[in-house]
């Protein structure tokens, strides 16, 4: 009379073929999880370099054609601008401070595209007043400005220029990018001609 049961060979294939099941269970499992990080990160970048691009349109083409003499005893034209960094005079957003004039500061730190922001004029609490930083990118492997306009010394025709000091705004501001997601060319045109 034979016992009802399995053999040891029996359990042995069970307990191998439920081994390989969990296995390509973890297996799936783990590559959805990298691929689900995967995209998420991308969303992120692009999220960010959305934002970022929008912020840089709507303020460098809303920049304000004034007159900066806080620096100095020689009045500047509020917007400078070099390969690196920009310096323009716009309103903040509403969350910041509604009505009032801020010095905006973009510039390239370590990977990182901040903005600096302070008020703008010579009110009695400005210079106790901190510069708001706000990171605005980063991943950047590379990044540079441009200004298109002409030269004073060259009016006959515009060009592209490695910097910019003069008392008009440039005809177009290039902003050009390198990151993880791939490169790209913003053209600005600010929309207020100053000194024109």
């Amino acid at each position: 009379s034979r016992s009802t049961g399995f053999t040891l060979i029996e359990v042995l294939i069970a307990v191998t073929l439920l081994a390989i099941i969990v296995a390509v269970g973890f297996a799936v499992v783990r590559t959805g999880l990298r691929s689900w990080d995967a995209g998420e990160t991308r969303f992120q970048i692009a999220e960010q370099r959305a934002t970022c691009f929008r912020f840089l349109r709507d303020y460098l083409s809303n920049a304000l054609p004034m007159q900066d003499d806080s620096a100095g005893d020689q009045p500047v034209f509020s917007f400078v601008g070099t390969p690196q960094s920009l310096q323009f005079l716009a309103f903040p957003p509403d969350h910041v401070a509604h009505g009032a004039i801020y010095r905006f500061q973009l510039y390239m730190q370590d990977g990182v595209l901040l903005v600096s922001m302070r008020p703008f004029g010579k009110p009695l609490l400005t210079p106790l007043l901190e510069d708001e930083q706000v990171l605005l990118m980063e991943r950047i492997r590379a990044a540079r400005f441009a200004y298109f306009g002409r030269d004073p010394g060259k009016p006959d025709q515009p060009y592209w220029q490695p910097a910019w000091q003069q008392p008009i705004f440039p005809e177009l501001i290039s902003i050009h990018i390198e990151d993880g997601a791939g490169v790209v060319d913003l053209k600005i045109a600010p929309r207020r001609g100053g000194g024109r």
